[in-house]
């Protein structure tokens, strides 16, 4: 039965092995462009795993094209971040010298004292601003894309020809139809031949693979569900019709990485340290892109600052179920360590911990779906049913504050 539906069960111990250590490591376009916008140290750290794994590395022709054509864009969202700052502060420091006229006749404060210290602080802060954009890549000067452009030199996939591509399109059309992975999420927000840009990196992984016979992994920082198999806001594993289409089109294994769980299990294989302070950056990263689409849309129903609200709140529920999968994770080691007697007191303390950490977990996840499906309600669909059953996720007595939340912005609008 197993070879029948073998997208649906979690490879073993020994295929996640061989996939490791023979397998071909594909890169998304999202990976590269992260680079940007990671701290040097998190940069640095991921550019030298991928330097163990140099001889294995592949970019797909179209996920090296959309690099291309992202790069830029992405180095100057990172310059503007200088000019917003100063900015900030000096409208800040401007703000308060204003208000500390107030307080200038206080019996007991010196204002001009800290009015002094507070000007040097302004200063020191935009030297240190000044100092760190000298530092920041320059599109000129560009020591990323050198290690890119080394990294991949002759490890790049040839592209299609214009009659491939006019067959993609006009097959990827039927496959979105029918909601067939991958890509099919783009054809919602991506225009023309855009919406296929995923089906064409994975058709041509497909590809690859059938030439080397090799297993695959493709390491993303996209998180849509039509790559991912998620179930009640949880993320269980690649979807199951990718890997019994590789395994039918090219008989060999697949799997898919976020950036964060490549550079954690990679440990297995190369025996680098990774911090846990890289791998919260690295998820970080991923949230804000993700937070910065959705805030981008025009065409949902909630939007302005109830948009902002709701997906600043998206952010924090997301922060605080990372907390508890962490937690839950400890406590889940000292159960398998076998630390405590069976019987123990203590050991059903820690059992109990344990069953409280998964119902916040299962909690937390269903505020997150609801907020999720909040957020991402189009504009069509406004009327009070929709609303409340997309928002509440079916459950009329017990709806969260976030939910409840969420509710309140999408019943305010004129149509709901």
């Amino acid at each position: 039965m197993r070879n029948l539906f073998n997208g649906y069960y979690r490879p073993s111990d020994q295929q996640f092995d061989e996939i490791w250590k023979t397998g071909t490591i594909a890169l998304d376009a999202n990976v590269l462009l992260n680079l940007y916008r990671y701290s040097i140290d998190t940069r640095d750290r991921l550019i030298s795993i991928l330097k163990e794994f140099k001889s294995r590395l592949w970019l797909p022709h179209q996920a090296a094209l959309e690099f291309h054509k992202n790069r830029l864009p992405v180095i100057f969202e990172q310059l503007d971040a200088y000019e917003k700052l100063e900015s900030l502060l000096k409208n800040n420091k401007s703000d308060l010298e204003k208000k500390f006229a107030d307080f200038k006749r206080h019996p007991i404060i010196r204002i001009d004292s800290l009015a002094s210290r507070l000007e040097k602080g302004f200063d020191s802060a935009l030297k240190n601003l000044d100092e760190h954009r000298l530092k920041h890549p320059q599109t000129d000067e560009d020591s990323i894309l050198n290690t890119i452009t080394e990294l991949f030199d002759g490890r790049v996939g040839a592209p299609y020809d214009d009659e491939r591509l006019a067959k993609i399109y006009k097959d990827g059309d039927i496959r979105y139809s029918k909601l067939k992975p991958p890509g099919y999420k783009d054809a919602q927000t991506k225009k023309d031949d855009g919406k296929f840009g995923d089906l064409i990196i994975w058709l041509q992984m497909i590809d690859y693979g059938k030439q080397t016979k090799s297993p695959l992994i493709l390491v993303t920082d996209d998180v849509k569900e039509d790559w991912w198999l998620r179930i009640n806001g949880k993320t269980i594993g690649p979807r199951p019709e990718l890997i019994s289409e590789m395994q039918k089109e090219a008989s060999v294994d697949f799997y898919i990485y976020k950036t964060d769980q490549f550079m954690e299990y990679s440990n297995k294989f190369i025996k680098k340290s990774i911090s846990t302070a890289a791998l919260n950056e690295v998820r970080d990263v991923r949230r804000r892109a993700i937070f910065d689409a959705l805030l981008n849309k025009d065409d949902y129903l909630v939007s302005g600052t109830a948009r902002e609200q709701l997906v600043s709140g998206y952010n924090r529920l997301l922060e605080k179920k990372l907390a508890i999968e962490a937690e839950l994770k400890g406590v889940d080691n000292v159960i398998q360590m076998g630390v405590f007697e069976e019987d123990s007191k203590d050991m059903a303390l820690v059992i109990e911990k344990a069953t409280d950490l998964r119902n916040q977990l299962a909690l937390i996840s269903a505020e997150i779906s609801s907020v999720s499906k909040a957020i991402s309600i189009k504009s069509d669909k406004n009327n009070y049913l929709s609303a409340w059953e997309l928002v509440s996720d079916g459950d009329h007595k017990d709806i969260g504050r976030t939910r409840l939340a969420a509710l309140k912005a999408l019943l305010s609008k004129p149509n709901c």
